[in-house]
């Protein structure tokens, strides 16, 4: 089916997210989605009552499109290291990928000093599924430190997968080839979760 085919909220959305990506959340116009869709501005208004409600719609639809990825990469077969290194990789991904939805996501707690939003409960119960998974594996570990570690280790995974070039001259690497992110991730694993999940 071709974006042309699709039902008018479907396409709304879609442009949504496309103009996002593009002016970034803080910059995007009802007009730019609705000349994107190829509607009119009483179609959003019908479909979604206010930008801000389109703007949370696409923001719980992304979400949950990046959940499915980080548990689908939590939930194979592999060893707790592989799984780990597999969602770290799969954020890192993501961000490249999508550099203005990740913005978009992490924009209210940020910026807006809103840490009550959907995204960030979504992805705290991921942190604290993977938090339980490690205390298992590690047995005697306290939680609180776990946690720390591990909120240590994402903290190096995400800043310079939503700003590459900030450290690029420093490290003189970007995480934007492949095979340096595997090398990255590998390391901080080492430095913040070895022996627990080997």
């Amino acid at each position: 089916m071709s974006i042309e085919e699709l039902p008018i909220r479907e396409k709304i959305i879609l442009a949504a997210i496309d103009c996002i990506e593009q002016a970034g959340i803080q910059a995007v116009t009802v007009r730019s989605i609705a000349e994107r869709a190829g509607v009119n501005i009483a179609a959003i208004n019908y479909y979604f009552g206010s930008k801000r409600e389109l703007v949370n719609e696409v923001l719980k639809s992304t979400t949950e499109e990046f959940v499915g990825l980080w548990q689908e990469a939590l939930e194979s077969k592999d060893e707790p290291r592989e799984r780990l290194k597999k969602f770290c990789i799969t954020c890192i991904d993501g961000a490249f990928r999508y550099p203005g939805m990740t913005k978009a996501h992490i924009y209210g707690p940020l910026i807006l000093n809103d840490s009550q939003g959907y995204f960030v409960k979504r992805f705290n119960d991921l942190l604290g599924n993977i938090a339980k998974e490690m205390k298992v594996q590690a047995r005697d570990e306290q939680e609180n430190d776990l946690k720390m570690r591990l909120i240590q280790m994402i903290s190096a995974v995400f800043l310079p997968s939503l700003v590459p070039e900030m450290f690029r001259d420093f490290t003189g690497f970007s995480l934007s080839d492949a095979g340096t992110r595997e090398v990255y991730v590998d390391f901080l694993i080492d430095r913040y979760f070895v022996p627990e999940i080997q």
